[in-house]
């Protein structure tokens, strides 16, 4: 039997928001807009994203999101348009110095991925982040963050074409609201 990253990444994100809600202090929804600027095959990408995040122990917090992107690639095989939407989870380790917070962590994304003409399959991938939030008001905070995504999908005919490098530093900007 086969298991898929899809199937193991909804695993993982579902059993860690349920074990933690009976304990869980704090829940935020948050969402913005997104610039990738991919390192490798493609062009620079826009898009935007949204998560829900839950707070764990101490200065530790969960999230899942969703995000999606779009811009420019080419290589030998063709060239055109991509989109990429990701469906993943993170832990991020924060810590509140007066009316702003810093925070790093990483995660992983299950990336379904589109490409005119070209035909790679979705690919899980591994992404790093660091930002920092201010709060606007009591319920809400400006978010920006920075983060390098490693993507690289593989052709269905890894002989004919091989994989992509769709490696990207992302900058994300929103908001943040407390529930």
């Amino acid at each position: 039997m086969r298991i898929s990253s899809l199937t193991v990444m909804f695993a993982v994100c579902g059993s860690l928001l349920f074990a933690t809600q009976d304990g869980a202090a704090g829940q935020r929804v948050g969402g913005g807009a997104e610039y990738d600027i991919v390192t490798g095959d493609g062009d620079d990408g826009i898009g935007g994203y949204a998560f829900y995040e839950i707070d764990l122990d101490g200065p530790i917090a969960a999230q899942i999101e969703v995000s999606y992107a779009t811009g420019d690639f080419s290589v030998d095989a063709g060239s055109g348009t991509y989109t990429i939407v990701g469906l993943g989870g993170a832990l991020i380790f924060r810590h509140q110095l007066d009316n702003w917070m810093p925070y790093f962590g990483a995660g992983a994304a299950n990336n379904f991925t589109d490409f005119d003409d070209v035909d790679y399959d979705d690919k899980l991938s591994i992404f790093w982040i660091g930002g920092a939030r201010t709060a606007i008001n009591d319920a809400a905070a400006l978010d920006i963050s920075l983060r390098y995504r490693g993507l690289r999908p593989d052709s269905h005919s890894l002989d004919e074409i091989g994989e992509i490098d769709m490696d990207a530093w992302v900058i994300r900007a929103g908001l943040v609201f407390d529930l």
